[in-house]
């Protein structure tokens, strides 16, 4: 496969040539508006990284005031809570504000200037380089949600090549498997078309849950319904979307691919597909033809748990409602099967035209690569962790998910050093009691966070970071839809004491080997942006970059950015890589179905949650936030409560091969009959105590752990 197209995939932010811009304000980045009483406001970048540009007003160092920009991609949207009560709060009291180093392996904390500390990093990767050689250490970089922005990834990924070691990046379970498929399919990214004032034919919302992720973009989807857009939703939970829905559809969690695969044999089956645009713009339609054809409705309705007229319906919803924008995010990325998933999607619309279309999936391209993660390149004879070819090769970087083999199985090389950066693996990584044996076996292990977290308990020195407000970034603001959004974060308030960007960290430590560096964040963020045609400066002048171009079916005049130019149906790059070059339906491993031993001792099959207060790890110690959602819930359905003589907000013990945790009980029809749903990211009661990331619970072509579709048990607690 050409070079240059297994670089150019993207990981954090896709954007095009061609960017849109919004219509002005007065108010861009920066202090921009000042009242005596307020105080003052900066238009800036969610610092979540959410969908929203924010107006945040600031007196005596305190947030006071935050609402959503009143510009086109916020028409009519609201701020969530989570971002009011968390700008507002900024930590307070529970930072850590100064570097921080063990007196002796597990000992207590003591506080050093930076040069001791960073002196202190620098000589145990340097004397790690010299005995073990440089692939001994390992970064480990978080979402950026918190932590970081495009400026601190560059220079995690400018200080990994200089070093020569591996940089991985928490991606295949949640955002990147999507780019992978998409690009290795047809090219580049394929986008929902959710901007304010589109039209659409039917909207789909497959195991994503905006009420959680993005709340204030819920009443923007019930519009779009009253203006006559088809609402279907598809997730084993009924969220609150699927109350408005026109259908809902609960498939038995991990079977998603096998719905899709169902709907596209309908489609084939009854010729309802668009054939001028498949025979000009895809290839591979005939052996799809062929292998669909055991993926009729009434062969996979007891897979699926769907009936098959309502599996019709759907496709036949899909068809007759064109454009169709569809939203399948982590919700698939996470499961069993996400990139087989994705792949299925993309061929369910190209089956109807519905690529590139307003209102529909949109294109981005012609783009300039990931913004966000250019920087990380694999290192010429280093190996990355874990037997997948796929994910570091497509996104030169290492998969997260497989970080563990080398500390615990020196497989394909043994780190002895690592670098964790915005990442608490001991809470977001699969199978966390896995993740504290092999934390375990590090001989040195420097953490830059926030706060401590259950991960600093293994970690050597602790370097503190700016968060939110306090920080300068060049935001990505991802969120929800995929049609990403650019602008700046703005430095608005004070740090306390000694935290510094993270960005800067990276540069300091820099130079203590003598690598190159960026001098100034001005310098860093223009380079950035420099294939862009854009600086800083301008985005601040002229307001956030919005890739959806106003440019649609750009295919008529130029091939797609594969092998064929076409739309790869049928893929030969993943078959010459070994797999299969159709999506193709397999039982999950760790269900009922496939392990019926196990599931004698371990009956419901676990799924989990997010909720619109927190974000991974982070926020749970908010007091505000806290009030709003105070414990973890595991919600189940009222058969399977009363089976186990379990009743609503009972303590409940739940158990898997792997740990055991405590909730409360959520008796609820919301779920369905022998599934459990659990609350993601509470630190006491984390649901990956519970999760899977064994070989043989793996994504079977990217790596990604299991942290939905396993097996457990539960008990009320006596």
């Amino acid at each position: 496969m050409d070079r240059e197209l297994l670089t150019n995939i993207a990981y954090v932010c896709i954007i095009t040539k061609c960017l849109s811009r919004f219509p002005q304000n007065t108010l861009v980045g920066g202090v921009t508006a000042q009242n005596e009483k307020d105080g003052e406001t900066a238009r800036v970048a969610c610092p979540l990284l959410c969908y929203h540009v924010l107006d945040v007003t600031v007196k005596d160092n305190k947030v006071t005031k935050v609402k959503a920009a009143p510009i086109l991609s916020n028409k009519g949207d609201g701020a969530c809570a989570k971002i009011v009560h968390a700008l507002k709060w900024h930590y307070e009291d529970s930072r850590v504000t100064y570097p921080m180093v063990r007196q002796g392996k597990g000992g207590p904390w003591k506080r050093v200037s930076w040069d001791e500390a960073l002196d202190i990093v620098a000589g145990e990767l340097k004397r790690t380089k010299v005995v073990h050689g440089s692939q001994a250490t390992c970064i480990l970089v978080g979402g950026g949600s918190i932590m970081g922005g495009i400026a601190a990834m560059y220079s995690a990924g400018t200080f990994s090549q200089q070093y020569g070691c591996d940089c991985h990046t928490h991606g295949e379970t949640c955002y990147v498997v999507r780019v992978i498929s998409h690009n290795i399919t047809l090219g580049c990214m394929l986008s929902t078309d959710l901007d304010p004032a589109t039209k659409h034919g039917s909207m789909w919302f497959w195991g994503t849950n905006l009420s959680a992720s993005c709340p204030p973009v819920v009443p923007r989807i019930r519009k779009k319904k009253k203006e006559g857009a088809k609402l279907v939703v598809i997730d084993p939970r009924r969220i609150p979307l699927a109350k408005d829905a026109d259908l809902y559809l609960h498939p038995r969690p991990g079977t998603d691919l096998a719905l899709a695969l169902a709907m596209i044999n309908v489609i084939i089956e009854q010729d309802l597909y668009d054939k001028e645009f498949v025979e000009k713009y895809t290839v591979g339609f005939e052996e799809l033809r062929r292998h669909v054809a055991k993926y009729k409705p009434e062969f996979m309705e007891d897979v699926v748990n769907i009936p098959a007229s309502d599996i019709r319906k759907a496709a036949e919803i899909f068809v007759k409602n064109q454009p169709a924008a569809m939203l399948a995010n982590l919700g698939q990325d996470a499961g069993p099967y996400g990139f087989e998933f994705h792949r299925a999607a993309v061929i369910l619309h190209a089956l109807v035209g519905n690529i590139d279309r307003e209102g529909g999936m949109l294109l981005l391209f012609p783009w300039t690569g990931w913004v966000g993660g250019s920087a990380f390149k694999l290192v010429e004879g280093i190996p990355c962790a874990g037997d997948y070819y796929i994910y570091p090769q497509f996104c030169q970087q290492g998969s997260t998910a497989c970080f563990t083999e080398p500390l615990l199985e020196g497989r394909p090389c043994r780190y002895k050093s690592l670098i964790i950066v915005g990442y608490n693996p001991l809470r977001m990584h699969g199978d966390t009691n896995m993740v504290r044996k092999a934390l375990e076996k590090a001989d040195f292990i420097c953490q830059t966070d926030i706060q401590f977290n259950e991960t600093s308990e293994y970690a050597d020195v602790f370097l503190p970071a700016r968060v939110l407000l306090e920080k300068r970034e060049l935001g990505t603001l991802w969120g929800t839809f995929d049609v990403d959004q650019l602008y700046p974060l703005e430095k608005c308030i004070e740090a306390p004491g000694e935290a510094l960007d993270d960005w800067e960290i990276w540069w300091r430590l820099s130079e203590r080997f003598g690598f190159s560096h960026w001098k100034t964040y001005e310098e860093a963020a223009d380079e950035i942006l420099k294939p862009l045609d854009l600086t800083l400066e301008k985005m601040r002048k002229e307001g956030p970059w919005y890739p959806r171009t106003g440019s649609f079916e750009k295919w008529k005049t130029k091939p797609f950015d594969t092998p064929s130019g076409k739309i790869e149906i049928y893929s030969k790059t993943l078959e010459d890589l070994g797999y299969d070059p159709l999506p193709t339906w397999r039982e999950p491993p760790e269900t009922p179905k496939s392990s019926p031993s196990l599931a004698r001792l371990y009956p419901l099959t676990a799924i989990d949650f997010r909720s619109p207060y927190y974000v991974h790890s982070r926020l749970f110690d908010c007091p505000a936030l806290r009030k709003l959602e105070p414990e973890p819930l595991a919600e189940m359905n009222p058969s399977d409560a009363q089976k186990y003589e379990i009743s609503d907000k009972d303590m409940i013990v739940i158990e898997s091969p792997r740990g055991v945790i405590e909730m409360r009980a959520k008796v609820t029809e919301d779920i369905m009959e022998g599934v459990i749903g659990l609350a993601m990211g509470f630190p006491e009661a984390c649901s990956n105590v519970l999760s899977g990331a064994s070989d043989s619970l793996r994504n079977p072509v990217i790596g990604s752990d299991r942290q939905r579709t396993y097996l457990v048990r539960v008990r009320r607690k006596e």
